[in-house]
Parts: C-alpha cells; structure tokens; sequence
C-alpha cells in the first residue's frame, strides 16, 4: 500500500482471511474464479509490503527487483484477465458472455504487453511524496501504445463488472470506479500502488456479493 510496510501486511492479513470464506463458499460453484480475487489481492498487498522493505532497509533490498516484478505482474496482468474472466464465468446472458469474452481476450493481450515490459524494461520501485511509485525503462517510442494498453487496462477491469447481470455488482463495479478516480486525482504519481489497495479493500465485499447470489440462485 501506499504508506508504510506494516499498513501493505495489515491489509494483506485482512483480506487474506475474508479470502479464506470466499473460496470456502464458491469454489464449487461459477463463483470460483471471482472468489479468489481477495485470496490474489491479500498476495499483491504482501509483496508491496516487501517492496516497502525493500526500501527502506539495506538488508532487504537485494529482493526489491523480485517484489516489485511480483507486484506489477499482480496489477497489470493479473487483473485485465481475471476480471474479465470471472464475470463470464458468473454471467448468463448469451451477448454479455460474448462481450466478456471479448475483453478477456484484449485483457490477455495487454497482460502480454505488460509481461514484456516486466521483463525486459527494469521495473524500478521507489517512494515519492509518502508514496510508491513504479516506472519502467521503456523507450520513448512505446508512449502511444502505453496511453492505448492503459484504456484497454481499464476496460477489461471495469466495465465486465458494469455489465454483469450479478445481483449487486454494479455496487461493487461503482466503488472500484470511484476509487479509481479518487487515486487518479490524489494519487496520480502512485496511481497503480493506490488503485490496487482500495480495490484490494473494496474485495471483501465479494464474500457479501457471493452469499447474495448463491442464496437466489438456490431458490
């Protein structure tokens, strides 16, 4: 998280325990790939933790570039496919899958991209204004693709949340956009490390959302 280690393993042990009932409660239903979102934020949220470490002790910093590629593996390519992924697995309604189905598909792309940059452009993390930000060495001439994979980014991660016919996720969709643009305002220097902890805090309502939906379904 955006402030100091201990705040990045608090969240991180939070949410790893709400990820323990919803995994207990969808996985052996469609529910199952939604269900483990907390499990992979709670992770995401300790590598953090690690990077903050990292740097700000000399003896941890020899793991920073291992938790920072973790970390960035966790937000720009884990998300644009999971989300997207989850939501068809959820959904019902025949057009909708097609259109999940279709950002899934771009999601997986722009988790390419993203895979390639970690990779081979040196992710560097260090803190700026109490915060962490992340930059890569990427050559001037990625510039436009990089404005155009973040507007796929955010497609794939927000807008299967909008659609589905879930009861209640328009809720859940709504408070990741707002947080979103709150991080986008406040944040914009650590953009990634803010957006990720208040969707990784926003995740424990998943539990809620699964009870909800298997409740109806089962009657």
């Amino acid at each position: 998280m955006c402030f100091s280690a201990s705040a990045s393993f608090t969240a991180a042990a939070v949410i790893g325990s709400i990820s323990v009932l919803t995994i207990k409660s969808s996985w052996n239903n469609n529910y199952r790939y939604f269900g483990v979102i907390p499990c992979l934020f709670a992770l995401q949220q300790l590598a953090e933790g690690f990077i903050w470490k990292g740097l700000s002790n000399q003896e941890s910093a020899d793991s920073l570039p291992f938790f920072t590629a973790i970390f960035l593996l966790f937000a720009w390519s884990v998300w644009p496919i999971l989300i997207p992924l989850s939501m068809y697995k959820i959904e019902t309604v025949k057009w909708k899958k097609m259109a999940m189905l279709t950002l899934l598909i771009l999601g997986m792309i722009t988790a390419a991209i993203s895979i390639y940059h970690i990779s081979f452009h040196s992710p560097l993390a260090y803190v700026s204004s109490f915060h962490i930000d992340y930059k890569l060495g990427s050559p001037v001439k990625f510039i436009t693709l990089t404005y155009v994979q973040e507007v796929i980014y955010v497609l794939c991660t927000l807008l299967p949340l909008f659609m589905s016919s879930s009861k209640r996720m328009y809720v859940f969709a709504s408070a990741n956009l707002v947080s979103l643009i709150l991080a986008y305002v406040f944040f914009e220097n650590a953009l990634p490390s803010t957006w990720c902890f208040f969707a990784a805090i926003l995740s424990g309502f998943i539990f809620y959302m699964i009870k909800i939906n298997l409740k109806l379904k089962n009657h």
